[in-house]
């Protein structure tokens, strides 16, 4: 929103504050929103009740002068309490005026607060582990032992004596004011995550109560839909969706995948292992091709040219770190996987083949071919002839079926 000084607002609260709520607000949230936040907060909720009172447009330009912001300013600050759940903004505006209801809303019980990851993660990044748990123990109430002693507590019916044939029962129709605590907008798209959990068949029902802590987490460690949708998978154990074992997989996938420890899928093949290919038939283009271009640049087009998910990025990483294939291999593993598996790449199933290929010592992409062209007649119960390793080779290259092959695994790459 653009404001300015001739804008209206009026200011109203959800629920009045009590000192508990007060000390969250110093504690759990003044480090994310910083002074300037605290203070817009507290001035709007005083605000609020003297408007309670009287119901009175006043201008934006009164906030100025109370905050001491600039307006600039004053429009970052607001922002800030919107993003974090401290406020509702709404705009009205008629016959060329604007005007804005701001609405305080209360902050998170620290129960909620400590649950909600977004929020833990931000204060341990600004004040510290450390200091996080002297605030969450300040919270903490430490009451007497219970044992041995035995409630005595008198019952409502032992004190009070209720005739309801002597008065009428109270009627109430008065617009009472209920707690409603702040609520953090979240701005992920889960349509993508459902699908491919729809199919991996894992049924949606599992995880209905741990959406919200799901999403917490895919946004602190930014996690596309696609992996989380795997490491959620991977993260149910007995059709029970374990929520410790989620975050550690999650912190493992951040720390693997961050983009700042992808280096080896920018690579393209060394010339060391590049194929010798002095024909200029379909295949052997098409294999020089993948050993002139990185995995990141396939993977690209495979996109249409788009940036390519993370997801993808760290299967190719893994491929070429920990399993020693070089560019060229991953490529041809890269395509493979792409077509034969709807245009997804599973980690389980580039990594099983992977392990395969590292162990036979393949470098080229010729060699990854034939490897491929192995499977391929395995799976259809044909029997090579008997020959030398080279007319072997040389047959399988010039086989129509290969070249069936490699028209299905280049896809849509252009």
């Amino acid at each position: 929103m653009a404001l300015y000084k001739t804008d209206m607002y009026i200011a109203e609260y959800a629920y009045p504050l009590d000192s508990v709520m007060e000390d969250e607000l110093i504690y759990l949230y003044q480090p994310l929103i910083g002074i300037e936040g605290y203070t817009l907060y507290n001035l709007l909720y005083t605000e609020a009740k003297r408007m309670d009172r009287f119901h009175v447009l006043c201008p934006i330009d009164r906030l100025l002068i109370y905050s001491g912001l600039s307006l600039s300013r004053l429009q970052e600050v607001l922002e800030t309490l919107e993003a974090i759940g401290l406020l509702k903004t709404y705009r009205n505006s008629e016959d060329g005026k604007t005007k804005y209801l701001l609405r305080v809303q209360m902050p998170l019980s620290v129960k909620h607060f400590f649950a909600n990851q977004i929020l833990t993660t931000l204060l341990i990044h600004t004040i510290g582990r450390d200091d996080v748990m002297r605030v969450r123990d300040y919270f903490r109430i430490a009451g007497e032992k219970m044992s041995g002693y035995e409630e005595i507590t008198a019952r409502f019916q032992d004190v009070f004596d209720i005739r309801l044939n002597d008065k009428p029962p109270l009627k109430t129709k008065f617009n009472y004011a209920h707690k409603k605590e702040a609520n953090i907008i979240y701005d992920y798209d889960l349509s993508l995550f459902y699908e491919t959990l729809r199919d991996y068949q894992l049924p949606a029902y599992i995880i209905d109560n741990e959406k919200d802590y799901i999403v917490q987490l895919a946004i602190v460690y930014n996690i596309d839909a696609i992996a989380l949708a795997s490491l959620t998978r991977e993260s149910v154990l007995n059709n029970h969706f374990d929520r410790e074992l989620f975050k550690k997989k999650c912190q493992e996938f951040y720390h693997l995948n961050s983009t700042s420890q992808l280096s080896e899928v920018y690579h393209t093949q060394p010339d060391a292992y590049r194929s010798q290919q002095s024909a200029n038939d379909p295949i052997s283009q098409h294999l020089s091709y993948l050993e002139t271009i990185s995995p990141y640049q396939l993977l690209k087009e495979k996109q249409g040219g788009k940036e390519p998910v993370m997801h993808d990025l760290a299967i190719a990483e893994t491929l070429m770190t920990q399993l020693d294939l070089t560019p060229g291999v991953v490529n041809v593993l890269l395509e493979y996987v792409l077509g034969n598996n709807d245009h997804t790449l599973n980690r389980s199933y580039c990594e099983t083949i992977g392990a395969s290929w590292s162990r036979k010592h393949l470098h080229t992409a010729k060699e990854a071919y034939e490897a491929i062209m192995g499977y391929e007649r395995s799976v259809k119960g044909e029997t090579p002839k008997q020959s030398s390793p080279a007319q072997n080779i040389q047959e399988r290259v010039n086989d129509d079926d290969f070249m069936k092959l490699i028209e299905e695994l280049k896809g849509e790459t252009s």
